[in-house]
């Protein structure tokens, strides 16, 4: 199923192959978020699904990642609004490390380092609202 959604001033495609599947991959502007739901029972009626809120980890081979001027910048994988940056400047991180969380349809999304190194600089703060592949922090060379 395809739609177009529309959030503040911004249209988004969304794609849905299989709302029966868990989790369900919704793809948006062509990247992949894991949407996982849960039952529950509603006395005398069928059971419903709800959106859960847990966070989703972000695929660190999915990571947007680019390079300039020697250094490497990490991109917001989704539009949505920065909830924590959990790193600042000149932190030592390793990959796999939780580097900001960012909530895009009522559901939160770890991103996660995709290197190891150290923090060169933090481009956005809690509470900020992040476009699709906006600059969110670069690590030094």
């Amino acid at each position: 199923m395809k739609y177009t959604v529309r959030i503040d001033d911004r249209f988004y495609n969304v794609r849905i192959d299989d709302l029966q599947s868990s989790p369900i991959v919704a793809n948006v502007d062509g990247v992949d978020i894991e949407v996982w739901t849960e039952d529950i029972p509603i006395t005398g009626r069928k059971t419903i699904k709800h959106f859960d809120k847990k966070v989703n980890e972000t695929s660190m081979t999915k990571q947007p990642i680019i390079e300039q001027n020697g250094n490497r910048i990490i991109t917001a994988p989704i539009p949505g609004v920065m909830v924590s940056m959990l790193v600042k400047k000149d932190d030592e991180v390793e990959m796999g490390q939780e580097l900001c969380i960012i909530e895009a349809m009522k559901m939160r999304n770890a991103i996660r380092s995709p290197r190891s190194g150290k923090i060169k600089d933090v481009h956005v703060l809690p509470g900020q609202t992040v476009n699709h592949n906006d600059s969110l922090l670069e690590f030094y060379e």
